[in-house]
């Protein structure tokens, strides 16, 4: 389902045949993690007026992003550059967590913990891919031009579009052109030796127009040049190691699977067969921009002979780029359990494994391997080329070998481990008062830790049985770590998307529902708690009378009605905060423009004359006074929510 499309008359394939070369770009695309645009050609006519071979396309919009992830336009931010003012450009939300990523990726580059936070800002794997597809089809009208980029809102990862790619395999640039170069630092020169292949020419080429090879179209032909500007963020990556041979790997892997000669020619067939009619049709009517037949075949002969040219010269310019030898050697790494094999999962230069890994790489390339041990195991040695090495680290670092790599891990059960004492605490299925980390109010689960050190959740499941729904903590964020003798509250928003805490699920206020802390342990998965929560009044709760006990209540709000009783506790300890008559006092909240701004960032004015109470959350007295109309208060206030009380009104006012 599609909530908008365009037309298209193939963009630059317009007058640079064929008209498809777009259509077929994003076709190529097909497997990778990347966002890109459905094609289909289509006859178009105007007014029963034939005007050739059109492409029917998806719209890189707001509307591609709701049909695509079901994001409504206000859960989003949407930017692209904009070549006349020199920058991206916000067009939904605004720039400002982009160019924070960029200042990131540009002077935080060499710290240890660099890739694991660039991960919680963009979605690495597809701007990894996003970047190979535009450097190997040499898409020089991109950088400072044709890009687009988004993400949720609240804790969303940047992801790229992928569009308007005509100039790709084209006339525009040479199978030689160093697009590592053009990406890095704006321009395509190439100085790795590949470009003995050939300059300026290659084979299929011709005159420059309609169909042809030779001079570049639009000052981006060759020897491209952009302002390093558009640069940077690419750029601060690759300084990074752990980016620059995660980018390296993947993408000698896909020149060895995805664009292959073989692919490329079937995909190519593929579509020139199915508009080969029409793309008669378009050249026959001869006023449309449709130039010959010979020309048209010539063109499409043309791209098939560039990217048959790009592997081996994108391979020697990475080999001069990183500086390791143009031989590759073989790399194995392999997970020894000493029987039936648990889940598991390991990194090879970022890239996750789960099964024996096995490949050729560069000699003298960085090789990283990274564990992640499973639950109830210990690392017992490594073996490396043989020899037992590494101790019982969990990653090892070194340089492929020309008589290759060969990398063994044995683990043995870990007879000491204990699955961790947490609970399901409290559990409110109806909430809309206690904010997350946006300011947005979820139903909430509460864990807390009994133990005496620290837990992570990471990899443990939260699962609503009764609605058989699950969400697994993710891992690499220190979040989702439990302090001893603490809790966490996971949000029940069914928006995975906007943290580690927010699970894929959310809570029904209408009926009971169990609710399950899972931990895969030695090949199963081990209940750790269970909690059938019970109806409760709306910001009330069901859980622990006390935190870890095996007693369960029902936990109230604070009314005149409930004095004496114990209230939800969320964040606090459980059986913690009775219910008293000032609780009570300032517990209904009602809305009102008597104070402005709310929220605000520096501080509150108040509307009217009378006495006031500022309190806090949980009833404490911030300030009291007597108030005036003009007054202003609250500048020194931390970021927070308050409760304002004045003329028999109490108002819940957030300090951003």
């Amino acid at each position: 389902k599609y909530k908008a499309l365009a037309l298209r008359n193939g963009g630059n394939g317009f007058y640079m045949h064929p008209r498809w070369r777009e259509g077929f770009m994003q076709s190529i695309v097909k497997g990778l993690n990347v966002d890109y645009q459905a094609y289909q050609p289509v006859a178009y006519f105007l007014n029963g007026e034939y005007k050739g071979l059109m492409g029917l396309r998806e719209r890189t919009d707001e509307d591609y992003i709701e049909s695509n992830y079901g994001y409504e336009e206000d859960e989003i931010e949407y930017l692209r550059v904009m070549k006349d003012v020199g920058k991206y450009v916000a067009q939904i939300g605004t720039d400002e967590a982009y160019y924070k990523m960029e200042q990131y990726a540009a002077s935080n580059n060499a710290d240890a913990d660099f890739y694991n936070k660039l991960s919680q800002m963009m979605d690495i794997d597809e701007y990894i891919d996003y970047q190979i597809i535009q450097q190997f089809i040499a898409n020089t009208d991109w950088v400072n031009n044709n890009i687009k980029v988004w993400r949720k809102k609240d804790g969303g990862k940047f992801r790229w579009i992928l569009f308007d790619t005509d100039f790709g395999l084209s006339t525009s640039s040479t199978p030689t052109s160093n697009m590592l170069n053009f990406c890095m630092k704006g321009n395509t020169t190439d100085n790795s030796g590949a470009s003995s292949t050939g300059g300026g020419t290659w084979p299929g080429g011709g005159i420059g127009g309609i169909g042809g090879g030779g001079i570049g179209i639009g000052g981006f032909g060759f020897g491209a040049i952009v302002d390093a500007k558009y640069c940077t963020l690419f750029n601060g990556c690759m300084q990074n190691e752990d980016f620059k041979y995660h980018f390296l790997d993947r993408y000698t892997y896909l020149l060895e699977t995805l664009f292959t000669q073989t692919r490329i020619t079937t995909v190519c067939d593929s579509i020139s067969a199915l508009v080969k009619e029409e793309a008669c049709a378009t050249i026959e009517a001869g006023n449309i921009g449709g130039g010959t037949q010979q020309q048209y075949d010539n063109a499409i002969q043309s791209m098939l002979n560039f990217a048959q040219q790009r592997p081996e010269i994108i391979e020697k310019q990475l080999v001069y780029h990183y500086g390791v030898q143009s031989t590759k050697a073989n790399v194995s790494v392999r997970m020894n359990f000493g029987g039936n094999a648990p889940e598991y999962k390991f990194l090879v230069n970022k890239i996750p494994s789960m099964k024996d890994y096995s490949r050729q790489l560069y000699i003298g390339e960085r090789l990283k391997v990274e564990l992640r041990v499973p639950t109830g195991y210990k690392i017992q040695s490594w073996k490396i080329n043989g020899e037992t090495k590494n101790g019982t680290a969990t990653s090892y670092l070194d340089t492929v070998a020309s008589s290759g790599m060969n990398i063994e891990v044995n683990f043995v059960q870990d007879s000491d481990f204990k699955l961790p004492k947490l609970y399901i605490n409290e559990v409110c299925a109806s909430n809309n008062r206690t904010e997350d980390e946006y300011g947005a109010k979820p139903d909430w689960i509460e864990i807390y830790n009994s133990e005496n050190q620290d837990v992570d959740l990471a990899g443990m499941i939260v699962k609503n049985v009764t609605a058989n729904a699950s969400s697994v903590i993710p891992y690499d964020y220190s979040s989702t770590v439990i302090p001893a003798h603490g809790r966490v509250m996971l949000w029940a928003d069914k928006e995975t998307a906007s943290g580690p805490l927010h699970v894929g699920f959310k809570l029904s206020a209408e009926v009971s529902q169990k609710i399950q802390l899972i931990m895969p342990y030695a090949g199963k998965e081990e209940v750790i708690d269970e909690v059938t929560f019970q109806k409760h009044e709306q910001n009330g709760s069901y859980g622990r009378k006390n935190d870890g006990s095996s007693d369960l209540t029902v936990f109230d709000i604070c009314t005149t009605s409930n004095i004496g009783k114990q209230m939800a506790t969320p964040s606090a300890e459980n059986g913690s905060k009775i219910c008293t008559d000032q609780l009570a006092d300032l517990s209904d909240v009602v809305a009102d423009d008597i104070v402005y701004p709310n929220p605000t960032g520096s501080e509150w004015t108040i509307n009217i004359d009378g006495e006031y109470v500022v309190s806090n959350m949980v009833g404490q007295v911030i300030e009291s006074g007597d108030a005036y109309a003009g007054m202003t208060f609250g500048g020194d206030y931390k970021t927070g929510v308050y409760l304002l009380k004045i003329d028999d009104k109490v108002i819940k006012i957030i300090k951003r």
